[in-house]
């Protein structure tokens, strides 16, 4: 079978629409981090996230513990 040429499924610009997800989600999980105050409410998912990571790193047992991994419900 031979190659066609292109991306004419669309493969090759879905995977790059991922990575820029993915590059996006990392800018604004790391952005959080820097200006997070864990003594206010939470501005957001990505803060609400970082608070409960916060709360739980003594469990090792918990879910929370990649954000990066959930990052498509913050991508609206």
């Amino acid at each position: 079978m031979q190659k066609l040429p292109g991306d004419p499924l669309g493969f090759e610009s879905a995977k790059r629409a991922a990575e820029k997800g993915t590059q996006f989600a990392k800018e604004q999980i790391e952005k959080h981090k820097k200006d997070i105050d864990y003594d206010s409410p939470p501005r957001d998912y990505i803060d609400a996230y970082l608070i409960k990571m916060r709360e739980e790193e003594h469990r090792p047992d918990t879910p929370f513990t990649g954000l990066l991994y959930i990052k498509f419900p913050l991508l609206k």
